[in-house]
């Protein structure tokens, strides 16, 4: 079992060592020009960026957020850059966050999406499912059989979702019951909302 905690945060407000992640990020997305040695245009301080801020599983290493090799940070940048990120993009659409709002700067438009009711995200079998990456390396020597992901929106314009990758297979009735679960979540998170950021 692996549960998996993000939220967006603005990249002006991430830790050096994250804003270095999301630039590489960034940088690895952006076609390769012929005067690619200058330095890349630095992100707008508003950015959008997922961040991984709480791991825990049945591995030592599944527990220290600063092991993440791919998902520690993911800026919101395009949805070409989101679309290489499958699971965090099938996430996306299947709760029914849109990301074009996601995607836009400014907290007005996704203020709006606060009260709204989300979907589950649910992927019955982990073991070839191309909205599960790493399955050479993660998912079949770990024996992950089913993926559940659910999340909302924290005030004042913020994301959050939490990912939990299952060894034991988890049906779609059984998944539909962690939609509560969101609310209950954001409840917990909203005294934590003030002026949070990765540090």
């Amino acid at each position: 079992m692996l549960v998996r905690f993000f939220k967006t945060i603005n990249y002006a407000d991430l830790d050096a060592g994250l804003q270095q992640a999301a630039r590489d990020v960034l940088a690895r997305g952006r076609p390769r020009e012929r005067d690619d040695r200058f330095s890349p245009e630095l992100p707008r301080p508003d950015l959008k960026c997922l961040t991984l801020l709480a791991t825990a599983g049945q591995r030592p290493e599944w527990n220290n957020r600063t092991r993440s090799a791919r998902h520690k940070v993911i800026p919101l940048s395009s949805p070409g850059l989101v679309a290489r990120f499958p699971m965090i993009s099938r996430l996306i659409t299947q709760c029914g966050f849109d990301l074009a709002v996601l995607l836009m700067p400014g907290r007005d438009i996704l203020m709006n999406m606060e009260q709204k009711t989300f979907n589950v995200f649910h992927v019955p079998d982990a073991v070839g499912s191309p909205y599960v990456p790493d399955q050479e390396e993660f998912v079949v020597p770990h024996g992950i059989l089913s993926v559940v992901g659910f999340g909302g929106v924290l005030p004042p314009a913020d994301l959050f979702a939490i990912i939990l990758f299952s060894r034991l297979p988890i049906g779609r009735d059984t998944a539909n019951m962690f939609a509560p679960l969101a609310l209950s979540v954001k409840l917990a998170l909203l005294p934590f909302t003030a002026g949070t950021g990765s540090r």
